[in-house]
């Protein structure tokens, strides 16, 4: 090796070397995850391995989520479990939630039932409205509108908007007379009754199911959480009631504008939805010595979003359908019992 090659070599040397150090660095960032997160997580686990159930909580739903740290389902259900155990109220409703949707654990209805029913009746909103979604499903419970209503109004009074909607919907099905709704049923198996051409049974087919993704309703197919209509032969829209979804600086709650067109075969159609923020409220974290903090929530701007989403679904069965959404993510959606 001569000399003048002597600082070349280190160069590139320093380079493979900085590659190798800072690959963890590119994956967390590829992952949206920051320093803060991570930090934050590093902190909450040393709590939590020491005993403190609330910081097991929080590293539960940090796994739940992959905030900080990659989504581990079954750390999150280990984790829940520690803090349930513990009394930990909103772990219980977690874990009984994951029970009821068979998300990283076996489903189980029963353990769903005996997880939320005790939470619930401490006022755990979380419980209180999966609560009233199982009775009002009859899952685990038998059917019971009564006790539905009774568990999204307890829910209703903590500020649950999901309870709150589920109400709404449930008022407005309360005023249609059953003449009213004899005659649309009256007409509906009328239609069915006739010979359409296969895309027309196909939207029929799509429209009369109530879809939904592990247990959830779909926001932007005909499901138990949206109104859908038919606009023509060839088109449906459906708009959503307010949904919430949680992150670890705010809670952001939001509706959902869809249309279902593209009804050309027997088992192929075409879905766009847009977003509308409502409301980002910043989330309020409860300190050991009793005070709060409230992080700032993100810059996420109200009203109508500037992205369209679309998906290329395709009717797998009548209890099965499947959805690719913008070219590169597949999701299947099954008809509620």
């Amino acid at each position: 090796m001569t000399p003048s090659h002597s600082p070349f070599l280190r160069a590139l040397l320093y380079i493979v070397v900085s590659i190798l150090l800072f690959q963890p660095c590119l994956s967390l960032a590829r992952n949206g995850d920051d320093w803060v997160l991570v930090e934050r997580f590093k902190a909450q686990l040393k709590r939590a391995q020491a005993g403190n159930p609330n910081a097991m909580y929080e590293v539960a739903h940090m796994y739940e989520r992959g905030r900080g740290t990659p989504p581990d389902i079954h750390q999150a259900v280990q984790w829940f479990e520690r803090a349930s155990a513990k009394g930990q109220a909103d772990a219980s409703a977690q874990l009984g939630v994951l029970y009821l949707e068979g998300n990283g654990v076996k489903r189980s209805l029963q353990k769903a039932l005996h997880l939320l029913k005790p939470v619930a009746e401490t006022g755990n909103a979380t419980a209180q409205y999966y609560l009233g979604q199982m009775y009002e499903q009859g899952k685990g419970v038998r059917h019971d509108l009564g006790q539905a209503e009774y568990w999204y109004r307890q829910a209703a009074k903590s500020g649950h908007y999901l309870a709150i909607d589920r109400l709404k919907l449930l008022a407005r099905a309360k005023e249609k007379s059953r003449h009213r709704q004899s005659v649309a049923s009256s007409k509906l198996r009328s239609r069915a009754a006739k010979t359409d051409s296969p895309a027309m049974v196909l939207m029929r087919t799509v429209l009369q199911a109530k879809w939904q993704k592990a247990g959830r309703p779909s926001s932007f197919l005909p499901s138990a959480s949206t109104h859908c209509r038919r606009q023509h032969n060839r088109a449906v829209t459906c708009k959503s009631g307010v949904q919430e979804r949680k992150t670890y600086d705010a809670v952001v709650r939001y509706s959902t504008n869809a249309t279902l067109s593209g009804f050309k075969n027997a088992d192929t159609f075409e879905v766009s939805y847009v977003n509308t923020v409502l409301k980002v409220k910043p989330v309020v974290r409860h300190q050991l010595d009793g005070s709060t903090t409230t992080r700032r929530p993100p810059n996420i701007p109200l009203g109508k979003q500037s992205v369209t989403h679309t998906l290329r679904c395709e009717l797998k069965s009548v209890n099965q359908l499947v959805c690719v959404k913008d070219n590169n993510m597949t999701d299947t959606f099954t008809r509620a019992k």
